[in-house]
């Protein structure tokens, strides 16, 4: 930064005008003019004095060009919220000052030139998005139809609408203060007791002036209010942190199994383990930004953002691999090996009922009881639980019996083979027929439908 910007900015951070300055320093306000437009430097002893009244150190004040270093991006940021609270209250601040010193005449033109921008906004906003929305489902319109993808398709474009409004926001805002609220300068002064303008205001500045007292006002009571909301905040942003905290202990020990299947039973939980690392990064950015900001310590920002982008990256990569590797696997076709049993009961005055199937209900008067066709791929199992009073009926798959660890066993062998059956597409194939005399097939079918 330029030391005619930095003398700038650390003068209106001080709530101090240039006429102000230029009394304190003994010289012309024209002389502050021309050092703050660039034109001249002031010497070293009118340095020495400006650094003293603005409570900043000398090589603060000098060109960064001259010093041969960038304060504008150093390494370490410290965010302090207390500082950005009192600079947003300092906004609203002036915004009420600005409409306080205005005629009626002024503030009804204010409003209506800000709803003409704020109509403009809308409708640049409206048709981006309408541009954003057609490109985006034009996209997903390539890929097969699944809930997954819509959901996918409806973040996106909540993401677009968020990103859209922020931007409205931003240049609302900015066109607000370069057009109405620069030309209201607020001094405040401790040192002022009337409301009075002793050094003429330049009649060539078309900016209003406005001198306010500000020893009414009770600093301790809006400081301890402060510092109660940054309490909360952090506390807030402390319980937001726990789960990021566990999904990283998640993605960690997910990680170490998917490294130990990928030795055992295939390499797909190498790829697994490689998007773990991915989102742990991530994770871990969350975790430090949140701990740093609780505790008021420096932010490296440029580290977290090499942190984060190299995790987004490996995650994208992992999940590639994953699917791709997913996609390859020999999805067994059912129908290849189909089953059948038949079953009889003999009591028919049973209840029956069906467990997830849909009978085909057949009368038949040559069948005595109540005759039961099974139609089934071999992934599943058949059973039929003919006990006093009823007669349940239903199917599962084979190697999802028994405790959680033999299921766990019998998925990884699966995959192992290089194979992967899906329950759903058995059931898909699976079918049931029933075959009695009219009179019991109408008690059946009534039995069923209720």
């Amino acid at each position: 930064m330029k030391f005619c910007d930095k003398i700038v900015k650390l003068r209106k951070d001080r709530n101090l005008s240039q006429e102000q300055l230029a009394e304190k320093l003994n010289v012309s306000r024209q002389a502050v003019s021309k050092w703050e437009s660039g034109i001249s430097y002031p010497d070293m002893n009118k340095m020495l004095s400006i650094c003293k009244i603005l409570d900043c150190k000398l090589d603060e004040l000098m060109d960064d060009g001259a010093l041969g270093e960038n304060v504008d991006k150093p390494s370490n940021i410290k965010f302090d919220l207390m500082d950005n609270l009192k600079d947003f209250l300092g906004y609203i601040t002036n915004i009420y000052n600005m409409f306080y010193s205005m005629t009626f005449k002024e503030k009804i033109k204010c409003v209506f030139e800000m709803i003409f921008i704020s109509i403009i906004l809308l409708v640049i906003s409206l048709i981006l998005l309408f541009i954003s929305e057609t490109i985006i489902n034009s996209i997903f319109n390539l890929l097969p139809y699944t809930s997954f993808f819509e959901r996918i398709n409806m973040i996106f474009t909540t993401l677009v609408l968020i990103i859209l409004f922020l931007i409205d926001a931003i240049v609302f805002f900015h066109l607000f203060k370069i057009r109405y609220l620069d030309y209201y300068v607020t001094i405040v002064d401790k040192t002022v007791s009337e409301k009075t303008i002793e050094i003429p205001v330049n009649k060539n500045d078309t900016r209003k002036i406005i001198i306010r007292d500000p020893k009414h006002s009770s600093q301790k009571f809006f400081e301890a209010f402060y510092k109660m909301i940054i309490f909360f905040v952090k506390v807030i942003t402390l319980f937001l942190t726990l789960p990021f905290i566990c999904l990283f202990l998640l993605g960690v020990f997910i990680f170490s199994i998917s490294i130990y299947n990928g030795f055992v039973y295939n390499d797909i939980f190498f790829y697994i383990g490689i998007c773990c690392i991915g989102l742990c990064l991530a994770f871990y950015i969350i975790i430090e930004m949140s701990y740093k900001f609780i505790f008021n310590i420096k932010q490296r920002l440029a580290i977290l953002f090499y942190i984060g982008a190299i995790g987004v990256f490996v995650a994208g990569v992992g999940a590639g691999l994953t699917f791709t590797r997913y996609m390859s696997l020999n999805f067994t076709n059912p129908k290849q090996i189909m089953l059948s049993k038949v079953e009889y009961v003999e009591d028919i005055d049973k209840k029956f009922y069906f467990n997830s199937l849909q009978p085909e209900f057949i009368e038949d008067e040559e069948v005595e009881g109540v005759k039961v066709e099974f139609n089934y791929p071999q992934g599943l199992e058949i059973y039929l639980n003919d006990s006093e009073d009823q007669c349940v009926m239903g199917y599962y798959r084979k190697s999802y019996q028994g405790n959680g660890f033999q299921v766990y066993k019998e998925v990884m062998n699966e995959i192992k083979e290089n194979k992967m059956l899906i329950f759903e597409e058995l059931t898909e194939y699976a079918n049931i027929k029933v075959y009695a005399k009219k009179d019991t097939l109408k008690r059946i079918v009534k039995g069923y439908e209720k």
